[in-house]
């Protein structure tokens, strides 16, 4: 029996990592809250560690947003997830924790990297600027995570999801760009309305990953850990496809079956010009996704639908 904590189980990754947790009989699992441990308080970690016997952590807690949410706050954003990340990868080595997985971002990478992006791009060009502070602070954890794994022989490793989606996102004007994106065009047809405006040019591309997924890696991955040392200690996770912001526009359209002409704001920042992973190490250890973006979108329409919308 592997005792689990999850750092950051209420977010929108954290709760479906959970949920597939609950359903594991080889894992107890711990979720400690933010009501009960500061996680940007490392005192506060170190006597979660004294009171349960962890072999494993998963952290996925940080402060998140969309593009303007990241500009607006770049500071905070910096610094928020320096705290908690640098706070629970070293009480988990202080701990002796001989297990962690840590929840990066493909933000990581240099805003003109090739495409698509590998594990070794890392740190080989400047980042996107609109996301700066984010990716510095996720920059800095997957550092310490390979520092760790090479120097001191550690079975630590750094995920590198690609945009995620799914259930418990976040539908509020700081928002991602999918919850956005459906609000908007939903609201649209609500009202009756011929044509539709985007924010940007359109033309950015974005690979989507639905949360669930992201959730079978991550407990794909705890697994392979258990079993023995992971290869790699960074491993990037995605679906390996693709589309512009406005393809994205038009399917949440048309599966609303709404005909809409879809016009684009250019005064407005696109981000990077493209963000496609490179999936081939996670492959190579025996996962893919599983959920479509078709299969995605209709879920979230309907989750909006259900709820949020009203």
């Amino acid at each position: 029996m592997h005792n689990i904590a999850v750092f950051g189980a209420s977010g929108l990754v954290g709760s479906a990592i959970a949920n597939i947790l609950n359903t594991e009989k080889n894992f107890r699992s711990y979720y400690p809250t933010h009501n009960s441990y500061d996680l940007t308080k490392r005192q506060d970690i170190d006597i979660f560690f004294s009171t349960e016997k962890i072999d494993t952590v998963i952290m996925c807690a940080g402060k998140v947003g969309g593009i303007f949410a990241n500009m607006n706050d770049p500071y905070g954003f910096l610094l928020e997830n320096v705290q908690m990340t640098v706070n629970v990868i070293e009480s988990s080595r202080r701990n002796k924790i001989p297990n962690l997985i840590y929840l990066s971002s493909s933000c990581v990478y240099p805003r003109n990297n090739r495409q698509p992006m590998c594990e070794t791009d890392l740190l080989t060009g400047s980042f996107e600027p609109t996301n700066e502070g984010y990716a510095l602070a996720k920059t800095v954890g997957v550092k310490m995570v390979e520092y760790l794994y090479t120097k001191q022989n550690m079975n630590y490793v750094s995920l590198l999801p690609c945009n995620i989606y799914g259930p418990n996102d976040n539908w509020t004007e700081s928002g991602h760009v999918m919850t956005a994106l459906i609000k908007n065009i939903h609201s649209s047809m609500q009202k009756g309305e011929k044509s539709i405006t985007i924010r940007g040019t359109g033309n950015a591309r974005r690979e989507f990953l639905h949360s669930y997924d992201l959730a079978d890696a991550v407990v794909h991955i705890l697994k392979k850990m258990h079993e023995d040392r992971l290869p790699y200690h960074t491993i990037n996770v995605g679906s390996g496809s693709d589309y512009s912001i406005s393809q994205y526009a038009r399917m949440i359209a048309d599966h609303l079956e709404y005909n809409v002409s879809i016009n684009t704001d250019s005064s407005y920042p696109d981000g990077m010009p493209q963000k496609l992973l490179d999936v081939s190490r996670i492959h190579e250890l025996g996962w893919n996704h599983n959920i479509s973006i078709g299969e995605g979108i209709d879920e979230m329409i309907m989750e909006y639908e259900n709820g949020i919308s009203k």
